[in-house]
């Protein structure tokens, strides 16, 4: 009987720890920048300062579905844990560009933008935020990466 409960206590505390899922990382890859047209492929009028940002990323190896919180730094902590609720920020990933994980955000700004990244398991767990991923995005063609100086 004692082995019994000494086993059910180490695999109910083996349970309790493996149900944590990792932190990602937003790792950036095949990343574009396009002007922002209309299906018809004329410029929106009203709206030719924007752009539109193709975002992929390197898939995580637990990850069934992605979000991306665009420009949340004020919303989520160094940790990943949201401050505040990112629901109006928040963008599904819309499926694959170039064989990655990707979303497509129509109509942005130029100028620096953050983004932070979270998957949900198969099970439905969802991971914490990622750190801020930091991109120029300035004119069509490819987007930059800044580093924070250390």
């Amino acid at each position: 009987m004692k082995s019994f409960r000494t086993s059910l206590f180490f695999l109910l505390s083996c349970s309790t720890v493996a149900a944590e899922l990792e932190r990602p990382e937003l790792i950036p890859q095949a990343t574009r920048v396009k002007q922002h047209f209309h299906r018809s492929g004329e410029l929106v009028e009203g709206e030719e300062d924007l752009l539109k940002l193709i975002l992929s990323w390197k898939p995580h190896r637990s990850a069934e579905s992605y979000e991306i919180c665009h420009n949340c730094l004020d919303l989520i902590d160094e940790s990943g844990i949201e401050k505040a609720n990112t629901a109006s920020k928040v963008v599904k990933s819309t499926g694959n560009y170039g064989g990655y994980p990707s979303i497509v955000m129509p109509a942005i700004t130029k100028g620096v933008q953050y983004f932070h990244l979270k998957y949900s398991s198969a099970s439905g767990e969802q991971s914490s935020w990622s750190k801020a991923l930091k991109l120029s995005v300035e004119e069509p063609g490819q987007a930059t990466i800044i580093h924070d100086e250390l």
